[in-house]
């Protein structure tokens, strides 16, 4: 058995209705082989080794429990006060950041940001040669070396950032923004469910999450939704979602998803809307 990228306690939500059943199931739909199975969530979303030992009980004791608390409080139809706000912005983070997802984008950047790094340190010892804080010749050998050092990081990133890059503990910005966006509480008013993925936390990456028109959207079972935008709301309620809406959320979460989506059921057109693109899905106002 594997260590959970996606919580347990957090699937459940989504869960199987068959009082039959030993044990809580999902159905699982895998975006690479078309392929839909009921499975135990115990056996979803989950990796040998995905985690440390030490990261994998932190993130039980300091993300999930205290999230997973809030989303019960939510789920019962209470309203969250100051500090529920504070651990479900952390909850949320954590769960991009926790996620296979997370790892491939951050480590698919390291083309394209550790040049113009390279080319910063570069600038700058040509600066410090023309200081005479340096002789011409420790100019020479320091950009030889960083040239080398940059052919080789291409090539093989070094072990220490990639271990940096695979840690599941949100930046503080991320908390931040996400804790300072609009919150709306959305429930399903129609017969479509919210479904959810092994990337749980959809917003439109080519924009970034701090641009104005940018949204954040995470399921929190089957009938909630927690939708973010930096549109203002004096409208704290849980507020019903029409069967458009739905629909839109749950493009976005399987769209987003690495190779899984889950569901309450048995549903064929999973399977299609988890192949649409970002450039595909719609930006969406709310008062």
């Amino acid at each position: 058995m594997g260590l959970h990228y996606v919580p347990q306690r957090y699937l459940r939500g989504f869960q199987i209705d068959d009082p039959l059943l030993r044990e809580p199931h999902i159905w699982r739909f895998d975006k690479e082989t078309q392929q839909a199975k009921a499975l135990p969530i115990r056996v979803v979303a989950q990796e040998p080794e995905f985690y440390s030992d030490v990261d994998e009980k932190n993130l039980n004791l300091i993300a999930e429990k205290p999230g997973s608390a809030v989303i019960e409080k939510i789920r019962r139809g209470e309203a969250m006060n100051a500090e529920d706000r504070v651990r479900m912005a952390y909850y949320v983070a954590t769960m991009s950041r926790r996620v296979p997802a997370a790892r491939n984008y951050a480590v698919g950047k390291i083309p394209e940001v550790m040049p113009a790094a390279f080319e910063q340190t570069r600038r700058e010892t040509i600066e410090s040669g023309k200081k005479g804080e340096l002789s011409e010749a420790e100019v020479a050998n320091t950009i030889a070396a960083l040239n080398e050092a940059e052919e080789g990081f291409l090539k093989e990133p070094p072990q220490e950032l990639i271990d940096e890059l695979h840690t599941p503990w949100p930046m503080k910005v991320l908390v931040e923004l996400i804790y300072n966006m609009h919150w709306r509480i959305m429930r399903c008013s129609g017969s479509s469910k919210y479904l959810t993925s092994d990337n749980p936390v959809f917003f439109f990456r080519r924009f970034g999450l701090g641009y104005k028109r940018n949204e954040l959207t995470m399921p929190l079972c089957s009938d909630l939704l927690l939708h973010c935008s930096w549109n203002p709301t004096t409208n704290w309620n849980i507020r019903s979602a029409t069967e458009q809406q739905v629909k839109e959320f749950n493009r976005r979460c399987a769209c987003g998803a690495t190779r899984w989506v889950f569901y309450h059921c048995r549903a064929d057109w999973i399977l299609s809307v988890a192949q649409n693109h970002e450039s595909q899905l719609n930006l969406m106002r709310f008062d």
